[in-house]
This record gives C-alpha cells, sequence and structure tokens, in this order.
C-alpha cells in the first residue's frame, strides 16, 4: 500500500535539576509520549478497504530494563477520532510495553482513511493512565490531527468557457461576459498543490485589458479550493472547483471586488 504520511511535531521534556549529575539523568525511571503534538496526513486511494499505520511513541527515561515495562492508555475525553470509524487500534486492551532492553515502545494504529471526508481533520488523543514505572507528569498526553490527502495529476493545458460578472466601467454596475480560452495549470512543490497562469481565466485580460492575476490552488481527493491569493492590486480571490472523472474541472471564483466567474475547465488534447 502507499502511504503518505508527514508528520511535524515539538517535545520538550523538562526535569529538576537535581535529577541530573553531571549531564546524566538519575532521576527515577519514568516513561512519556515522544512528541505532544503531530500532525499526520494520509494518501486515500480509489480502493475500499484502504487504511494507513501510524503509531505514537512512547519513550522510557531512565536507564533501559532487563524486563519489559508495562503501561496503560486510554482516549482522552477531548478526542473526536472514533474507533471503528476514524481508527482501530493494533495495540488493543488499552495496554503497551516498552520491550526490554529498549528505550521505545509505540501504541500502533490504522487510520480507515475511506472513512475521512476531504475536510476532515480529526484529532485523536490518548493518555498514558498507569505504567510499572512512574509517567512523567504533562508528558502522559499525545495528541494528532488526522486528515487525509489523494493522489492528484491535474496539470496541463486547459481549453475553457467562462461566464461570470465583472464592472468594465468602474462604475459599480456589473455586466456578463462569456469568454473562451486556455490556461496552464502547473504542479506546486506539495501533494495536489497547483498554480495557474490567469485565475480569472480571461476576465482580467479581455474585459479590463490587465494583466491575468497568476495564483494558485489545492486539490485534495477531487475537490479544489484556493483562498488566500491576491491578485496585482491585492485584491483576495476565492476559488472552488471539482475534478470530474473525465478529467474536465467544473470551477467557480469570485474576488471582493464583486468580479465572478463560472468556468468549464476541458484538458487540450
Amino acid at each position: 500500500m502507499k502511504k503518505l504520511l508527514t508528520i511535524f511535531s515539538i517535545a520538550l521534556l523538562v526535569f529538576s535539576c537535581d535529577e541530573f549529575s553531571d549531564g546524566i539523568y538519575d532521576g527515577p525511571d519514568q516513561i512519556a509520549f515522544a512528541r505532544a503534538t503531530a500532525t499526520g496526513l494520509y494518501l486515500e486511494e480509489p480502493a475500499t478497504g484502504d487504511d494507513d499505520l501510524d503509531s505514537l511513541e512512547v519513550q522510557l527515561i531512565g536507564a533501559q530494563s532487563a524486563s519489559e515495562i508495562s503501561f496503560n492508555f486510554e482516549l482522552d475525553e477531548t478526542n473526536q477520532a472514533v474507533e471503528g470509524v476514524h481508527i482501530n487500534f493494533v495495540t488493543t486492551g488499552g495496554t503497551g510495553t516498552i520491550p526490554a532492553n529498549s528505550s521505545t515502545g509505540y501504541i500502533y494504529f490504522r487510520v480507515i482513511s475511506d472513512n475521512f471526508s476531504a475536510s476532515d481533520q480529526i484529532n485523536l488523543v490518548v493518555n498514558l493512565t498507569d505504567a510499572s514505572v512512574q509517567l512523567a507528569g504533562n508528558y502522559s498526553q499525545a495528541s494528532k490531527t488526522l486528515s487525509i490527502t489523494c493522489e492528484s495529476d491535474i496539470a496541463g493545458d486547459y481549453n475553457f468557457t467562462a461566464t461570470g460578472l465583472a464592472d468594465p466601467d468602474f462604475d459599480g454596475n456589473q455586466t456578463a461576459y462569456n469568454i473562451t480560452g486556455t490556461v496552464t495549470v502547473t504542479a506546486g512543490a506539495g501533494v495536489g498543490q497547483y498554480s495557474v497562469n490567469d485565475m480569472s481565466f480571461g476576465c482580467y485580460p479581455q474585459v479590463y485589458a490587465d494583466t491575468p492575476p497568476a495564483g494558485g490552488f489545492t486539490d485534495i481527493c477531487a475537490t479544489i479550493t484556493g483562498d488566500g491569493d491576491v491578485d496585482q492590486y491585492n485584491d483576495p480571490f476565492t476559488i472552488n472547483a471539482t475534478v470530474n472523472g473525465d478529467g474536465t474541472i467544473d470551477l467557480t471564483w469570485s474576488n471582493t471586488f464583486g468580479d465572478t466567474g463560472t468556468v468549464a475547465l476541458t484538458p487540450v488534447p
């Protein structure tokens, strides 16, 4: 199975000065989550039954033990991830271990990406509740935001037909336009990220005889969104679109000046 997993995390463990001797930790053995917060991005695929294996890392703070260290965990009351819907724990029974002669254990879970929509950002929050050694205070909770993306391949040239409203006389009176043309969609650095050489889809060049505003958007599982790009006059643009099964794209855009567009894009053969 293909999997795209990006994790961004920051963890900081702070102990009192008397727990260190010559820079070496000599306090009581403790366990803690290695990362307090993280983000997981998982690749959804067309096949049903798709899931992605992930984990929360638990670390031993202290010398390795000749015997395994056991711990218990549970979902926090603020947790949003539903077992059997968003995740399934592989580490069952709410128990886990750090193996003998090791400093690391894992709580494994599978993300059921079939049950996520493109807009979902589900928070998984897990607490360590008990262990055969001491818990490390504030580092006994870990949270991870779960979301999905999909394979995306929509870069290329598109013929378009665009209809909408614009104000060519700048008098506050919107008039209808109907424009045909071609735009180029270019892949960006991230999965599903793209730029377009004219996010007005002909409106600025043909209605206003002006430079076309370049912008970008993101394709997540055939749903395109673009919010935050601005034109050369610092006017924000909003783009929403759907990628159809035949490769065509149905798109709408608007700016705060009152211009709008409804665009049908067809890949150039």
